[in-house]
């Protein structure tokens, strides 16, 4: 009863009478999934009637796809409003909780979290729940099995379909994620059914900035290994993860808009294992030393949100490679 124990004694420290459970922008089925998980142990665990479950800036579109079918909430909010305290869950940064990362960070908060957080993030937080794993959903289920609580099966679909999303239908997996889905589905979730809302066709932008990546693409060599960096407007995470399946052994994909940088980096596991180069600790962390942001994210994929120039972080990354490799990059014409 840990992880219950430290969200008790959240909630008895701070006595909140208004409780917000918030996500990073844009908010994809695994942010989903675990803000519906999050709000159902409050109410039916803690007991806390005014919780409230917010999207900043709203969520994603196949989000809204799962949450139409699978109805949990009566209503969320894309903005906060006079809570209390915030429940943050998959926000992986500070920078990724958008317009209102002030207003949230004034408050109280508690982190539940699988990705490898900035340092920053984890110290203003009250405490915390943090463990790498491929989905956060997994943590929240965890949390509702501890409190021993009978979820409604629309709860249960939306905690498999975050995992199913954020593991890419399992190709990033661990035996806990397998085990949690055995569960699911001993449950009664229906798989077929959310393996078919979640296929659904690419959005055309997305489509293009996949192929501007693909053509833009400056590539390298360091041994053995195949490096890309590339600049779009937009799914810097979907183009990284283009050019890695086109051949690339890891890829930065970065967008640049009046000042405000992001960077997308993913990496094969046949890289990690290899070079035991982790993308969040190793790479993204480091960044943050010369540029103002936060950075984190996985072993194998990672992300940066902050203020800089793009030339600039190639630059940075491109020296950062190098040591960590050993080799010079080579540019490949």
């Amino acid at each position: 009863m840990k992880n219950l124990s430290k969200l008790n004694d959240f909630f008895e420290s701070i006595k909140p009478q208004k409780v917000g459970i918030v996500t990073h922008v844009n908010a994809d089925p695994d942010s989903v999934g675990s803000a519906c998980g999050i709000y159902v142990l409050l109410r039916d665990y803690f007991n806390i009637k005014r919780a409230r479950v917010i999207f900043p800036e709203g969520p994603s579109r196949l989000s809204k796809k799962l949450m139409a079918k699978y109805t949990i909430l009566k209503d969320y909010a894309e903005s906060v409003s006079e809570e209390d305290a915030y429940i943050i869950v998959d926000a992986q940064s500070l920078e990724t909780l958008g317009r209102e990362k002030n207003e949230i960070l004034s408050k109280p908060f508690f982190i539940i979290d699988h990705h490898q957080l900035n340092d920053v993030m984890v110290r203003k937080a009250y405490d915390y729940v943090i463990r790498e794993e491929v989905s956060a959903c997994i943590l929240v289920y965890e949390m509702l099995k501890e409190a021993r609580l009978s979820c409604h099966v629309n709860v249960l679909n939306l905690l498999a379909a975050g995992i199913i999303f954020d593991s890419k239908r399992f190709l990033r997996a661990t035996p806990r994620a397998f085990k949690v889905i055995y569960e699911l589905l001993r449950q009664g979730i229906h798989y077929n059914e959310i393996i078919e809302v979640l296929s659904e066709e690419m959005d055309v932008s997305e489509r293009i900035a996949r192929l501007k990546a693909a053509k833009r693409a400056s590539l390298y060599k360091s041994g053995k290994w195949i490096i890309a960096f590339a600049n779009v407007s937009a799914f810097e995470a979907s183009a990284a993860r283009a050019l890695i399946e086109l051949g690339a052994d890891l890829a930065f994909v970065a967008s640049e808009s009046k000042g405000h940088l992001r960077i997308s980096a993913r990496s094969t596991s046949k890289f990690y294992k290899e070079t035991s180069i982790n993308l969040a600790l190793d790479v993204m962390k480091t960044l943050c030393t010369v540029m103002e942001g936060t950075g984190g994210g996985h072993k194998t994929a990672a992300g940066f949100n902050g203020r800089g120039r793009l030339n600039d972080a190639f630059n940075f990354l491109i020296r950062k490679l190098e040591k960590l490799l050993g080799y010079k990059l080579s540019s490949i014409t």
